[in-house]
């Protein structure tokens, strides 16, 4: 019986886990929470932050760009996909 009770459980927690992960791939980022630029020839983060308006303080925006991003530097390259926060 424990042996029975602990599977159960096992694969209660696996089906908990892939719902959430089904889930989580499914949802992304909220459309209205984010603006999706390309970058141009010359573009720097601090200078789309600039641009584009975005509220705050750059240095923390661009923090922001990077994580959302995944950026592990500064550097772009033109023609790049970046998702801004509005």
């Amino acid at each position: 019986m424990a042996k029975f009770l602990g599977t159960l459980l096992r694969g209660m927690v696996c089906l908990v886990l892939l719902v959430t992960l089904v889930h989580a791939a499914n949802t992304g980022f909220p459309e209205e929470a984010y603006e999706e630029i390309i970058v141009a020839p010359g573009d720097t983060l601090w200078g789309i932050v600039r641009l584009h308006g975005v509220k705050g303080d750059p240095r923390r925006t661009i923090d922001e760009i990077r994580r959302l991003n995944g950026l592990t530097d500064v550097r772009l390259q033109p023609g790049q996909k970046l998702l801004l926060p509005r």
